[in-house]
This record gives C-alpha cells, sequence and structure tokens, in this order.
C-alpha cells in the first residue's frame, strides 16, 4: 500500500502514455479517472502535460478546456531514435523495473512471528521434576533419593 506523495498518479499518468503510444488500436482512447472533474485537473493534468510535452513536435496537442491529450495521427513522421521518444522508453522501463523491484519486495516471505516465551505449567515442571528424582533414584537406589521422589508424587 502506498500513502500519500509515494507518486501514484505520476505513475499512473505514465502508464495511461505508454500504453496509447503502443496500443495497435485506431484512435483508441484512455481516461484517469477521478471523483470530480476539477479534482482530476487539479491532480493529474499538470503531470498529464508535462508527460506530453516531448510528442508536441510530432503533432501531440493538449486540448485545456476539455482536459484531453490528442496524438499526432500519424500527421508528422515518428522516429523512434528521437531523444525525446528515448527518453519517454526510459522512463517507462525505470518505471517498470520499479513496479517489478515493489511485487519482488512484496512476494518476500515474513519471518514467523516471535512470540514473548510462556513459562511452562506447573503441570509440566512438577512431571519433569518427578521424572529427573526417578532417574537419579534409578542410578543412585539412595533413600534419600527415595524419599524426594515420594514427596514430590504427594504435593502433585
Amino acid at each position: 500500500m502506498t500513502h500519500r506523495r509515494a507518486g501514484k498518479t505520476v505513475a499512473c499518468v505514465h502508464d495511461l502514455q505508454r500504453t496509447a503510444l503502443s496500443c495497435a488500436n485506431v484512435r483508441p482512447r484512455f481516461a484517469y479517472l477521478a471523483p470530480f472533474m476539477k479534482q482530476a485537473k487539479a491532480v493529474a493534468w499538470d503531470y498529464l502535460r508535462a508527460a506530453m510535452a516531448p510528442l508536441r513536435e510530432f503533432g501531440a496537442t493538449a486540448h485545456e478546456s476539455e482536459l484531453r491529450v490528442a496524438s499526432w495521427h500519424g500527421q508528422k513522421d515518428f522516429p523512434l531514435r528521437d531523444h525525446r521518444i528515448q527518453l519517454l522508453v526510459r522512463d517507462a522501463i525505470l518505471w517498470h523495473l520499479a513496479q517489478a523491484k515493489a511485487n519482488a519486495a512484496a512476494a518476500k516471505p515474513l519471518p514467523p512471528v516471535q512470540r514473548s516465551s510462556a513459562s511452562p505449567s506447573r503441570a509440566a515442571a512438577r512431571q519433569e521434576m518427578i521424572d529427573s528424582l526417578s532417574k537419579r533414584l534409578d542410578v543412585s537406589g539412595s533413600l534419600k533419593d527415595a524419599a524426594a521422589l515420594v514427596r514430590a508424587r504427594r504435593t502433585q
């Protein structure tokens, strides 16, 4: 999840432009949607005009009153080796790489949650003590160990 000032609108505008440039359809239409026209103009219009600025020499126009951008429609030559087109391609590649890096970062498995250690229950602790006393009695055979084992079993 990205929050304020993370570049979501800029990424959306560049994605729209990249898709429009690579679309093979005749007269395709793309849109940036916002709840209100005024809000869309305040949020994205400056970004859209700046993104299409390198394409003005090729016939792209911005219609301020309609809040729309018209591409060149093939009226002028479109050299792909032009430095402005190369800058657009570079920006698209960098955006794509940033998206892939963000997705890779989100896909990493998270380590298990470390919870504060809880002490073992009293019954488990007593049973462990009885087991250790029983083993000690088996090894030593002493009356002291037998008495300690009997005491431990009675307090259980």
